[in-house]
């Protein structure tokens, strides 16, 4: 008799106990998957920033006082933002072939619209953001450039498999050949 008790007692606590245990699994893997999510997003979103702020240094080139010590730290900045995009790329890459190529393609698109401009800058003198030099000058516009990689981000992060299949595809080899095309004229 007591050995029945036990029993229906041990039968009642695995019902309690089991879906509780199941529960608190699956609470567990989707916070983890949550919080991948997150950390992606940031890490995309340093990757995107980056990239903007390559752009960014065509007004700070503009707006130099011409000292040899701003130059210096200018062309640091260069050298770090470089850096930094090569880092994301590499990340990117680990993440996905498509997503790196789609960060180049991003990277070379930005470079080629500001190339020119940023050259141009160096060559004249800086000066006041408020002069007229500013108000005529030439800005790059590379919303169509950053809307495609966004969209591109996006698709990956969603849950489902066609979005990522779409980045996959725009990013197939024949992208990745005009990649190199255009690296190899930005060099």
């Amino acid at each position: 008799m007591l050995i029945d008790s036990l029993d229906k007692l041990i039968n009642i606590l695995k019902l309690l106990v089991e879906p509780l245990l199941a529960t608190g699994i699956l609470t567990i893997i989707i916070s983890k998957f949550f919080d991948r999510n997150i950390k992606r997003k940031k890490l995309f979103a340093d990757a995107y920033k980056t990239v903007l702020s390559w752009q960014e240094m065509l007004y700070k080139i503009r707006r130099r006082n011409n000292s040899k010590e701003e130059e210096s730290k200018l062309i640091r900045e260069f050298h770090t933002l470089q850096k930094q995009m090569n880092f994301y790329k590499g990340m990117f890459s680990i993440e996905s072939k498509s997503l790196g190529l789609s960060y180049q393609e991003f990277i070379n698109k930005v470079k080629l619209k500001t190339s020119d401009l940023i050259f141009e800058a160096w060559s004249k003198k800086g000066k006041n953001p408020s002069s007229i030099y500013h108000k005529k000058s030439k800005h790059p516009n590379i919303s169509q450039e950053s809307e495609l990689f966004l969209t591109d981000i996006r698709n990956w992060l969603s849950w489902f498999l066609i979005p990522k299949f779409k980045v996959v595809w725009r990013n197939r080899i024949k992208p990745w050949k005009e990649n190199r095309r255009l690296k190899r004229k930005n060099a």
